[in-house]
């Protein structure tokens, strides 16, 4: 394997993919003989466990009343597995939306950074505050160590950081990042597949959160576990 190079990124031709029922629809075919290659979805099946707990709500009273609009055995569960405080926990329906909110404070910090060719839904979440934002094209030519050293360094008061990188798959060390925090307002890191990649997990920013306030971290339940169709994500970061 040698190094991975892609000549004439065109960052304005992607696009979120999934929408598997509004591609059928345009086709006028039924979903069922679409193969979607559009979107990053884990291979295999939901858990056993998780499947079985859906036919318990469904067999009992869980789904006939409303949920705790605060969450809160939902956020403990997640403080307690990552070991933090469980005020540094923010739940929400899926990524996306916490990608949304994540957004509203990038816009009050001023400019952020988009390295391309890069997840199009941050720069969607951005347009919703009106916030200003530049491209950056990542140098895509590297050896095949991983993790590899995040390349940018952008003078820009926001920087969004997708680890392990969509699309291209590069992990980056945690290291490179860290010293990130220092020259930012506000660093945002998706980590959405960093559970599948091997010793990915090495490689989180989520031990550093307890100490840089202006980090945070974002994570997927629905690509980890396969339930997108559930919308369940989460947010990492300072109580405040």
């Amino acid at each position: 394997m040698g190094s991975f190079v892609i000549p004439n990124v065109n960052k304005s031709i992607s696009e979120h993919g999934g929408n598997l029922r509004e591609e059928a629809r345009r086709l006028g075919v039924s979903p069922k003989i679409l193969l979607d290659a559009s979107a990053s979805l884990v291979p295999f099946q939901t858990p056993r466990k998780i499947r079985q707990c859906l036919i318990n709500a469904i067999n009992s009273y869980s789904l006939r009343d409303y949920p705790d609009c605060r969450h809160k055995e939902l956020i403990e569960a997640i403080g307690t597995w990552h070991g933090i405080p469980s005020d540094m926990v923010l739940p929400g329906n899926g990524a996306a939306e916490l990608l949304t909110w994540a957004a509203h404070d990038a816009a009050m910090a001023g400019l952020s950074c988009l390295p391309y060719p890069g997840f199009s839904d941050y720069e969607r979440a951005l347009k919703c505050w009106n916030a200003s934002y530049v491209h950056m094209p990542l140098p895509l030519n590297w050896s095949k160590e991983m993790p590899q050293s995040f390349p940018l360094n952008a003078k820009t008061d926001v920087i969004w950081i997708t680890n392990p990188h969509n699309p291209t798959g590069q992990l980056w060390s945690r290291e490179s990042i860290k010293a990130l925090l220092h020259r930012y307002q506000l660093v945002i890191c998706d980590e959405a597949f960093i559970s599948l990649v091997p010793n990915g997990e090495k490689e989180s920013l989520l031990p550093l959160v307890k100490n840089h306030s202006n980090l945070i971290v974002i994570r997927s339940l629905t690509k980890l576990f396969a339930i997108a169709g559930l919308r369940l994500g989460y947010a990492i970061s300072s109580s405040k």
